[in-house]
């Protein structure tokens, strides 16, 4: 019977600290009485990274073409809205004609409009052809054919305002 007594305090010990083990995996952390560490409240929206000028689109004009009459190319920063002109050539009566024009701008909803006018000494700038071109990257044709009496022509960019970072027009012959 001793034998006996003596193994009930062991089987209660052990059956005891089994207990006590599942519950200290349970039970919180004891506390060292020092508060508990701030943590930033959760923010209610991701954070959007801010647009750096390196990621800023930039439209590239196309590489110039034989019959090209003439380019208009604008890089904001680079020229102070000035922009570059070239005149290539005189457009010829009858033929086809295509203003290619796209711009870039760091703002939604920006636009520019291309057009394409007289240049003649003592002209009063008549319009020959002038479209909307959005500042989404993509390039816009708009076409036009020459007339008869038709001589040298301005090609332009009309509306640049602060946002709009790149753009060109080129007047180009369509191919047959």
């Amino acid at each position: 019977m001793t034998r006996l007594l003596w193994m009930v305090p062991v089987v209660l010990l052990l059956a005891v600290a089994g207990c006590t083990e599942e519950e200290r995996a349970a039970a919180p952390a004891p506390s060292t009485g020092a508060a508990p560490a701030a943590s930033a409240p959760p923010s209610a929206a991701p954070e959007t990274p801010a647009v750096t000028k390196s990621a800023m689109p930039v439209v590239t004009p196309p590489a110039a073409v034989d019959g090209e009459v003439g380019r208009r190319v604008y890089t904001a920063g680079a020229d102070q809205g000035k922009g570059t002109t070239v005149l290539s050539s005189l457009p010829r009566k009858g033929q086809e004609y295509e203003a290619r024009a796209a711009c870039s701008a760091t703002a939604a909803g920006r636009s520019l409009t291309v057009v394409v006018r007289s240049s003649e000494t003592g002209s009063s700038g008549r319009v020959f052809l002038e479209g909307d071109v959005p500042c989404d990257g993509a390039e816009t044709a708009i076409g036009w054919t020459a007339g008869a009496g038709v001589g040298p022509v301005a090609v332009g960019l009309e509306g640049v305002q602060p946002g709009i970072e790149s753009a060109y027009a080129v007047l180009v012959p369509v191919a047959d």
